[in-house]
């Protein structure tokens, strides 16, 4: 699998994924960042959440990069990327503006993130990845 991103206007690396709630509707999100800083699968604004109705998650603690230990919200949520679906915990933020898709989400979907500055970024899958690094290409 091989899948195009790019870069949004401030340098991310950013995807396209869609996201299903409890009615099963998918809501496509065109500019999800890329973060391999977040350990976690997805994380979004609660009040994206709420339009798209997920499942209520347990209240769970989390480090922020600064160290600060804080208690988030969460829910759960069924993510649609390329032919696969994978159900996960979104994180949810009353501040964060941006949905962030996680080093969690990479796993789950076995992907890597290629970056080719300045312009390219792309998805593809883990085991094609691993076939390039032996091959030294």
């Amino acid at each position: 699998m091989y899948t195009p991103g790019h870069f949004d206007r401030q340098g991310n690396p950013c995807t396209q994924i869609e996201v299903r709630g409890l009615d099963g509707r998918k809501h496509a999100l065109d500019d999800v960042v890329i973060d391999t800083g977040f350990s976690g699968f997805l994380q979004m604004p609660k009040s994206l959440a709420a339009v798209i109705r997920l499942e209520d998650g347990p209240m769970v603690g989390s480090t922020l990069a600064d160290n600060r230990k804080i208690t988030m919200e969460t829910a759960y949520g069924t993510v649609d990327f390329q032919r696969y679906s994978r159900r996960g915990v979104i994180m949810l933020s009353a501040t964060l503006p941006r949905v962030l898709a996680g080093m969690d989400f990479l796993r789950i979907f076995r992907l890597a993130l290629v970056v080719f500055p300045p312009s390219e970024v792309a998805l593809i899958d883990q085991n094609l990845a691993s076939d390039l690094t032996r091959s030294g290409g």
